[in-house]
């Protein structure tokens, strides 16, 4: 595993996006550095997950070490001139208002869904259906409790805007220890982790975009991956417990 040493002037404080991982900037690649238990290797387990799928929209994350710390590197998927926009920047910007707070005032996920969807194109004239189907769907494997909106968007070059690719799954499969401490089982940290994006279950998320649901994932070559990269994670654990859970939703055939 490369270890670099980044100074702290690369060091980037994120107001919007937050997380729990320290992140750095240099040359065009975004370094992670883990503060709150194993975020790289969720990131990297997803990044799997999703080489070994039908996605082709994705960041893709390597393990390595920053300062010694164990860490995840991606390169920056933004072009010379682009800027990413939180869906909640977005709302606030075009109606002064807080998205989170609209939506969980529909009580139906299936109208959050849509009044999401129906607000970015009114907005932007991108039709993010897909894009949201995608991550709910993935959500729903990977068990992400922090996608919220504000990491959560779009991309703008100041004349026309573009959809992102999937990225951030740092707190993916129980990997963060302040919500998920590392002596708990897999069953327990199940219990405990709950979805943010447009309803407090996976399960419902899923439910409201399954019509357009696409995610398939080839499980074999899959497990051979996760075989040869011989991780000892509690990560590895759950997502090899969520594979058999929806396996017949997810396996390809």
């Amino acid at each position: 595993m490369e270890n670099y040493s980044i100074s702290e002037l690369y060091k980037v404080v994120s107001r919007d996006s937050g997380g729990s991982q320290n992140k750095y900037y240099r040359d065009g690649i975004w370094y992670k550095q883990d503060t709150a238990g194993e975020e790289s290797v969720a990131e990297y387990i997803a990044s799997l997950v999703l080489k070994h799928s039908n996605m082709d929209k994705y960041v893709t994350y390597d393990m390595c070490e920053i300062n010694g710390r164990r860490s995840c590197k991606s390169i920056d998927f933004l072009e010379k001139g682009e800027s990413f926009i939180s869906l909640h920047k977005l709302y606030m910007a075009a109606y002064h208002k807080v998205l989170a707070e609209d939506v969980f005032c529909l009580g139906n996920v299936e109208d959050r869904f849509h009044f999401i969807v129906n607000v970015i194109k009114n907005t932007t004239c991108l039709d993010l259906t897909e894009y949201f189907s995608n991550i709910f769907t993935l959500d729903m494997l990977l068990l992400n409790p922090d996608r919220h909106f504000k990491n959560m968007g779009i991309i703008y070059n100041g004349q026309e805007y573009r959809k992102a690719p999937l990225f951030d799954h740092g707190q993916s499969l129980g990997a963060n220890w302040n919500l998920c401490p590392p002596d708990l089982s897999v069953q327990e940290c199940l219990d405990k982790i709950q979805s943010c994006s447009i309803a407090g279950s996976f399960e419902m998320q899923f439910s409201a975009v399954k019509h357009t649901h696409t995610l398939s994932i080839d499980y074999d070559s899959l497990m051979g991956d996760l075989a040869v990269a011989q991780i000892n994670s509690r990560v590895i654990e759950i997502l090899k417990y969520q594979l058999e859970r929806y396996k017949k939703i997810f396996k390809k055939r």
